[in-house]
């Protein structure tokens, strides 16, 4: 219970996602000082990444391609390189291995992810949406969240 697990990328076996806390630091080596309970609600899984979203609505976002998870560059300390990707991924992309709180999103309900785009529905019915081809006029690389105009009844996605 409230407790997620991902295996793949040269995982075969499933691993439980450690999610950090705000007061825990980049160079902790013990996993279980940065443990803490987040009651998910909703994941979305991508080729790449993943999203999960909180029972209070905040957004994690974890994988590869660190620029496309709607994270700010400030989250390096997590990032780290990646070896060649025999499916057809790119090869020397940056990883960030474990959740990232993704900011500018308040109260997520709904989530989607595919390659390299997430969208995220709001408890307002608002719908934010980052990645490529993300639904922003005239712009086709969006990296942080941004809320999509003219949509304000969104309740999936």
């Amino acid at each position: 219970v409230n407790t997620i697990y991902g295996w793949g990328h040269g995982n075969h076996s499933p691993l439980r996602v450690v999610f950090p806390t705000g007061n825990s630091f980049a160079g902790s080596s013990n996993a279980y000082s940065r443990m803490i309970c987040i009651n998910p609600t909703a994941i979305a899984c991508a080729k790449y990444h993943n999203v999960a979203i909180t029972k209070d609505g905040q957004v994690y976002t974890w994988g590869l391609h660190s620029d496309s998870l709607g994270v700010p560059q400030q989250a390096s300390f997590s990032k780290q390189k990646s070896r060649s990707n025999s499916v057809g991924g790119p090869s020397n992309s940056s990883i960030i291995s474990s959740p990232v709180l993704v900011t500018g999103v308040l109260g997520a309900v709904a989530v989607s992810a595919s390659e390299s785009h997430t969208a995220i529905v709001t408890s307002e019915g608002y719908l934010f949406t980052w990645g490529e081809s993300s639904g922003h006029k005239g712009v086709r690389w969006q990296p942080s969240p941004r809320r999509v105009k003219r949509v304000h009844r969104a309740v999936a996605v």
